[in-house]
């Protein structure tokens, strides 16, 4: 746990920079978590802005 939050496994990672998610977040929009070493990140994604494939 982390964050008082059960962390998904790590999804991306780019240049040291690891890209993940919680489970639970449910009072939020839709985001993800970024974090290399002490530098920590969250972007909101907008599902309008996706195109399905």
């Amino acid at each position: 746990m982390e964050n008082g939050y059960e962390q998904i496994t790590t999804i991306l990672m780019i240049l040291g920079w690891r890209f993940f998610f919680y489970v639970n977040e449910w009072n939020e929009p839709i985001h993800i978590h970024c974090r290399k070493g002490d530098a920590e990140a969250k972007y909101w994604l907008e599902v309008e802005g996706f195109e399905a494939m």
